[in-house]
């Protein structure tokens, strides 16, 4: 019995030009059905008609293993796609600006109905999440210039700034009511403001010329944090949960804004400040575990009396003070007692204001990144 070279070579080649054949046929429907669904809605009815039809011949034909007519059968597909949807030089262009609006449209769904992104500006809700920071630096580093800063503010949400004087003088500087530094120059021209633990380069009186450094350091990003828009859809909020809130219709808070504290007193409940605890219903608040770092981890100071100031009055500003709710509020308070505008001073959130729960930060990438509690 002798090899036949000359029918092998043969199947071979069969074999390599069907498998070519199948994936061009295959190439072909994918792209069919894209373009049809693409513009189904607005083609004209017989154009569609049309073109439906040649996709089940050529479908057909391929399961009947009619390879000499394939061939004809996907010009005409082809042709039938170019019919439904004329050849446009901008139509790449044109495809992914719909697909652009597409995402953007389901983003914005998401955003609305479901999850919600809020970044954190102030710190008090510090250390459980932190607002705008700032860490004393002297110069910028090799990081902290082109390519590299990038990076480091993509991934790590730092940033190098300084604070350069305007004019040229002597300076003045002046301690604010939050911590900060107040810079006038020649007495006049300011404030340049200093941010807290920022890099002082300048002392009292000290004579500057323009453009001088006078401060300067890393400003870290606030937390970025994710919101569960639907959960109390399903669910009461729970004492202990960190929460965003409206402040639409609550005197005493800055006016169409949005809060995030931790939920402290549910409806009905009594509530007082007996330094370091939170008192509900004159017993002390150690449950769900939240309460108790807040009195007892180090980074948290407890719960504090409020600074009542005649234009910002207090509504638990001492021990005895006491606040009840009614049964559709809540009461806020921030982790970060001691810098914190919460429910101490404008009392409870209604029910209706309440926007959802926080339960992750996605941004920056650092040590505290994930669930939140």
């Amino acid at each position: 019995m002798t090899f036949d070279f000359q029918t092998f070579d043969s199947f071979i080649m069969n074999y390599f030009e069907r498998r070519r054949l199948r994936q061009a046929v295959q190439e072909l429907l994918h792209e069919a059905k894209r373009v049809r669904h693409m513009r189904c809605d607005i083609a004209a009815p017989e154009i569609l008609k049309k073109l439906t039809e040649a996709e089940e011949t050529l479908q057909n034909l391929w399961r009947q293993k009619a390879f000499e007519q394939i061939d004809a059968a996907a010009e005409d597909l082809a042709q039938c796609m170019s019919d439904f949807y004329p050849n446009d030089k901008h139509r790449k262009w044109k495809d992914w600006a719909e697909f652009v609006v597409v995402v953007l449209v389901v983003v914005m769904a998401i955003r609305a109905y479901f999850f919600q992104p809020f970044k954190i500006p102030t710190g008090s809700m510090q250390p459980t999440l932190y607002g705008i920071t700032y860490e004393p630096q002297a110069e910028q580093m090799v990081s902290d210039r082109f390519p590299l800063n990038i990076f480091k503010f993509v991934i790590l949400g730092k940033r190098y700034v300084d604070v350069k004087a305007k004019e040229a003088g002597p300076v003045s500087l002046y301690n604010t009511y939050d911590g900060k530094i107040a810079v006038y120059i020649n007495g006049r021209v300011g404030p340049h403001i200093i941010e807290q633990n920022m890099h002082l380069h300048v002392t009292q009186g000290q004579s500057v010329k323009k453009g001088h450094v006078l401060a300067s350091g890393i400003k870290r990003a606030g937390d970025h944090i994710l919101v569960n828009k639907i959960v109390y859809n399903f669910s009461k909020p729970k004492r202990g949960n960190i929460f965003v809130f409206s402040t639409k219709d609550i005197p005493g808070t800055r006016e169409n804004t949005f809060y995030i504290k931790r939920l402290a007193g549910l409806p009905s409940d009594t509530v007082s400040i007996h330094p370091p605890y939170l008192l509900i219903n004159g017993e002390k608040m150690t449950e769900p575990y939240p309460f108790t770092r807040i009195v007892e981890e180090e980074g948290y100071h407890g719960y504090t009396l409020p600074r009542s100031q005649p234009q910002d009055p207090a509504l638990l500003k001492t021990s005895s003070a006491q606040l009840t709710l009614s049964d559709s509020e809540y009461f806020p308070l921030g982790d970060n007692s001691r810098n914190s505008k919460d429910g101490r001073f404008f009392g409870a959130v209604p029910e209706k204001n309440i926007v959802g729960e926080a339960f992750a930060i996605y941004w920056p990438f650092k040590k505290s990144w994930g669930w939140v509690q």
